[in-house]
């Protein structure tokens, strides 16, 4: 009896592991698909701030007269490239208005101002006689930098600096004289105040360079 019994505690010995594999099997369920993992939500950008909406808005305003100035090209291969160039400056601003960047809205705003005063000169109808006191304005007093934007102050810089030549230049084609005299010390006024303007970008500064630049006849930017 004794040992009857000891051999059904064997058998049921040597049975329990192959049921233990068999109930884990039937939970784990083998051959069925894993479940795929959660999707990640997707990344919200952050609101832009009422100062970055404002600079946007400044900066569609010059693209928009970008825009315009590309209908006055007739010459079309030069045409076709500045809308070339003009589809990637919105494409770049697609972008800035739902990851903004500083540092790239400036070199976007740079780059823009910078190509629209290429197309103006170009447009500009060729002067065959000397400048007259009555000419067209430069472009440099249609320009209106704001001291918080580097890349505005920097093309603004550049034009003027372009103006200072040629103003130098007619100048220096003037004959000898307290007007010509009267002219040079304007002058050197002018060149003291751009390179204030180059160390603190004030707005006083820039009216009063531009103010200068006007009064020197025969400027471009006379009355």
């Amino acid at each position: 009896m004794k040992t009857f019994f000891t051999s059904v505690r064997a058998v049921r010995s040597a049975r329990r592991p192959r049921f233990l594999i068999l109930a884990l099997l039937l939970a784990t369920g083998p051959g069925l698909p894993a479940q795929p993992a959660p999707a990640a939500a997707p990344a919200v950008s952050p609101a832009l701030t009422p100062e970055q909406v404002t600079v946007l808005k400044a900066l569609d305003a010059d693209i928009a007269r970008l825009d315009a100035v590309l209908e006055k090209l007739t010459e079309p291969r030069l045409h076709t490239l500045t809308k070339s160039f003009l589809d990637v400056f919105k494409e770049t601003r697609a972008t800035l208005g739902t990851t903004f960047d500083q540092v790239k809205h400036d070199e976007l705003k740079f780059e823009v101002i910078a190509e629209f005063q290429r197309m103006s000169l170009w447009l500009a109808a060729p002067r065959t006689t000397p400048i007259v006191p009555h000419a067209s304005p430069g472009i440099v007093f249609e320009l209106d930098p704001s001291p918080e934007s580097a890349a505005e102050v920097k093309a603004a810089l550049a034009a003027l600096d372009e103006e200072i030549k040629r103003t130098e230049a007619q100048v220096g084609r003037r004959a000898d004289g307290p007007a010509r005299a009267a002219a040079l010390e304007r002058l050197k006024t002018i060149q003291e105040t751009r390179a204030a303007l180059g160390r603190n970008f004030t707005k006083a500064g820039w009216i009063a360079v531009l103010a200068d630049l006007k009064g020197l006849p025969p400027g471009r930017g006379n009355p």
